[in-house]
């Protein structure tokens, strides 16, 4: 049934119309019998009356326009819906975030716009409805824009507009290395006579197997490696080709590199080479050999490259180890870096590194009530850091070198008025100083704790002297503990081994110094086996590398001792296994100390479980 009021189509049990809120009533048989009849006679006649039983919907009555609006409006917010739902997921994935909050905006407006039409229809607010529809679609604007501007397309695409740049190949300078790709386009990045690098586009997966094959025509077989995406190999002139697809984008990657000329050379004998064993070689290439840096190419095979890497694990690089097939990375107890990798044809790739730490550094200035209230300008190794408000504290992180550093104070008022502070970094830790104002200086001191094995030297006392006191009493107290050579040497009864062992750096000169004061003691204390090989080809004669403290793949502290040469009895063991990553106590006999390799050689006496 039709509402009378407003036309409406409403189920024949309804009392009211829930478009206009009119009462309905209900018709009898007898009351629609008479409406027909009315209705039929007023069809003929010119003269309708004004009076009827009840309204008769007119379908040009305003009403009537203003439902098929409603019906249009209520089928289009239902589109508008589904469609800014689809938008916002496709923002959503595609990481779009402002896109999608305007495509999430949209959907609220269209759910605004039903609740208003439905709830809303015959009051004044029922325009806030429309307007929330026209919004939404107004927003479709600048989603476009934002979405379209963070599209970004893969390189290479057949999309992309740089699709459309042509290589010209005989500007190539090493052309005549490789053969020429079916596809003419795509893009150089480097293009000289010991690099190529470049891309080539609207090249299918079939143009890339048949571009190896050319390849291998060509002569690129040696220690040749194929995946379905990459292929790898070395001309007999020792070229190195690489090649990479990328199938989305129908792109193909070049990387050409000239060989790299070996020469008979010696092994260097500077401060980083030195903590690395000497590679058994006739032919290098020194790269670079300074203070922070180590690098060279060695002639070498594959084999002797994993032979290498074991005397680097020999050597104390164990902390934060990664190995993987033919790459080989390691901190020794120092903090230096290495790594060693098999760049191919014979050839091995070795660098290390000058540990670089991350240090804190807390400055507090004492506040002045009256006199010398400047704020003070810090620099550290001569560079400008931050100024300090006076009264203030400021901190910094800062990444150093093992060694000393200087931190210069200076007031922003007076260049004259300055102090220092020198601080010997060994590690990742934290330095607390506290530096005081006065008319003519800026004083400087240290606060820390006793057991801190970081020393500084204040530019405004005389600390080398106290230092001096200091080191003389612990060596006379050393020696008072240790007169009865019988005794064994522990860390209560010993100083001198309890400083060598919170050592953080394995070539400390009291190290050493240790070694040949007290050879042919013994010592004891609780200690890890950070590694374990067979000593040469012997499968029961053992090589250990111990470690103060317990185990920790990360972190090492103190000299990096070593049992050279043993089998598992003469460890006087009570363990079934002396395996790496053991927490043991260890008692031993002091041997040597071996200054070029920083080991410290010791015969075990026993090695215990704890």
């Amino acid at each position: 049934m039709k509402c009378p009021h407003c036309g409406a189509e409403l189920t024949v049990d309804t009392n009211f119309c829930s478009y206009c809120g009119e009462p309905i009533k209900t018709e009898t048989p007898e009351s629609t019998e008479k409406y027909k009849a009315s209705h039929n006679e007023n069809r003929f006649n010119t003269k309708t009356s004004n009076e009827f039983p009840f309204d008769f919907p007119d379908l040009n009555s305003n009403q009537n326009v203003i439902k098929h609006k409603k019906d249009v409006i209520s089928v289009l917010s239902i589109i508008a819906l589904v469609l800014f739902g689809v938008m916002g997921l496709i923002a959503l994935f595609t990481g779009r975030a402002i896109a999608t909050v305007i495509a999430f905006i949209q959907i609220a407006l269209i759910i605004v716009t039903i609740v208003f039409k439905k709830k809303f229809s015959n009051s004044r607010n029922k325009g806030l409805g429309t307007i929330a529809f026209v919004l939404s679609l107004v927003l479709i604007f600048p989603f476009l824009s934002l979405y379209n501007t963070g599209v970004s397309k893969p390189s290479g695409s057949g999309e992309s507009s740089r699709s459309n740049e042509k290589i010209e190949w005989e500007s190539i300078v090493l052309k005549d290395r490789l053969p020429k790709p079916s596809s003419e386009y795509g893009e150089i990045n480097s293009n000289s006579s010991d690099r190529l690098s470049a891309y080539v586009y609207k090249f299918s997966a079939n143009d890339f197997v048949s571009y190896i094959d050319l390849c291998k025509e060509k002569g690129y077989t040696v220690e040749a490696e194929e995946t379905g995406d990459s292929f790898d190999a070395f001309s007999k002139d020792g070229y190195k080709l690489s090649l990479s697809y990328m199938e989305y984008s129908e792109e193909m990657g070049i990387s050409l590199d000239e060989p790299i000329e070996l020469s008979k050379v010696d092994w260097p004998d500077s401060s980083l080479s030195k903590k690395l064993p000497k590679p058994n070689f006739e032919k290098g290439l020194i790269t670079e050999d300074s203070d922070e840096l180590f690098s060279a190419y060695i002639e070498m095979s594959f084999d002797n490259f994993n032979k290498y890497v074991h005397k680097c694990e020999e050597k104390g690089f164990t902390v934060e180890r990664d190995s993987e097939d033919k790459y080989y990375s390691a901190k020794n107890g120092a903090g230096n870096e290495l790594e060693v990798s098999y760049y191919g044809n014979n050839v091995v790739e070795i660098s290390i590194k000058e540990p670089i730490f991350k240090v804190n550094i807390n400055i507090d200035c004492e506040e002045n009530l009256v006199f010398s209230k400047y704020d003070v300008k810090v620099s550290i190794d001569g560079l400008y850091e931050e100024t300090i408000s006076h009264g203030e504290s400021e901190s910094f992180e800062k990444e150093l070198k093992a060694g000393n550093h200087k931190i210069e104070f200076e007031s922003d008022e007076d260049r004259d008025v300055k102090g220092s502070i020198k601080i010997e970094v060994k590690g990742n830790d934290t330095f607390d100083i506290t530096i005081s104002c006065t008319s003519t200086k800026i004083k400087a001191k240290l606060d820390s704790s006793d057991d801190s094995d970081n020393k500084s030297i204040s530019d405004n006392e005389d600390s080398d002297v106290e230092e001096t006191t200091k080191e003389e009493n612990k060596s006379e107290s050393s020696k008072a503990s240790s007169d009865n050579k019988s005794t064994v040497l522990t860390k209560k009864n010993c100083k001198d081994l309890a400083n060598i062992l919170q050592k953080k750096d394995p070539a400390d000169e009291s190290i050493e110094k240790f070694a040949k004061k007290y050879e042919g003691r013994a010592i004891e204390f609780d200690g890890n086996i950070v590694f374990c090989s067979k000593h040469g080809s012997y499968d029961t004669r053992f090589d250990y590398l111990l470690s103060t403290g317990d185990y920790n793949p990360n972190s090492q502290i103190g000299p990096q001792f070593k049992f050279e040469n043993v089998g598992y009895y003469d460890l006087n063991t009570n363990m079934d296994t002396v395996s790496e990553g053991s927490n043991v106590h260890i008692k031993a006999i002091v041997d040597h100390y071996d200054a070029s390799s920083e080991l410290f050689y010791l015969e075990p006496v026993s090695v215990t479980s704890r």
